[in-house]
């Protein structure tokens, strides 16, 4: 039995194998189809788009909700009621879930806007305006039997000047 392929052989003359007339046409007409946008599915697309994250931890929320009540009691200047909180944490020695002292978050979040506009004149260059840490210096005079006050300047202090 004789073997016989199933396609035709390839012509070997250099000339044989030139591209059709039709060939030639059609490759305007491909890449025309290839530099039209293709029309976005957002749908379909955010379907198959899985982007791993970690899911936030409940020290980063434990740290976020003290420090944020700080901020929040401090800028409505409710200085006795974050000077209670203060108070209650550190005599229940309140922690977060990764071991960080809860009284010391509810400070942080007290000083945080003296702190952050005082970095950032210092990050420019600029000596940093006063008025931030006089404004607590004089809540501490009002507030001067209470050492959570005194405590949050203190800290800010130190924040300044590190």
């Amino acid at each position: 039995m004789p073997f016989e392929p199933l396609a035709t052989p390839e012509p070997t003359d250099p000339a044989a194998r030139k591209r059709p007339a039709q060939a030639t046409r059609l490759w305007p007409d491909l890449l025309g189809l290839l530099r039209r946008k293709p029309e976005t599915d957002l749908d379909s697309l955010s379907k198959r788009i899985l982007l791993p994250s970690l899911p936030v931890t409940d020290e980063e929320m434990a740290r976020a909700m003290h420090q944020d009540r700080g901020q929040k009691l401090a800028r409505q200047e409710m200085w006795a009621e974050l000077a209670q909180v203060i108070e209650y944490t550190d005599a229940a020695r309140l922690r977060t879930p990764g071991g960080e002292n809860a009284t010391t978050l509810l400070a942080v979040g007290a000083r945080a806007d003296v702190v952050a506009a005082a970095e950032d004149a210092l990050h420019d260059g600029a000596d940093p305006d006063p008025s931030g840490i006089d404004a607590l210096e004089e809540m501490q005079a009002e507030y001067h039997d209470s050492y959570p006050c005194a405590l949050i300047v203190a800290l800010a202090h130190i924040d300044i000047g590190w």
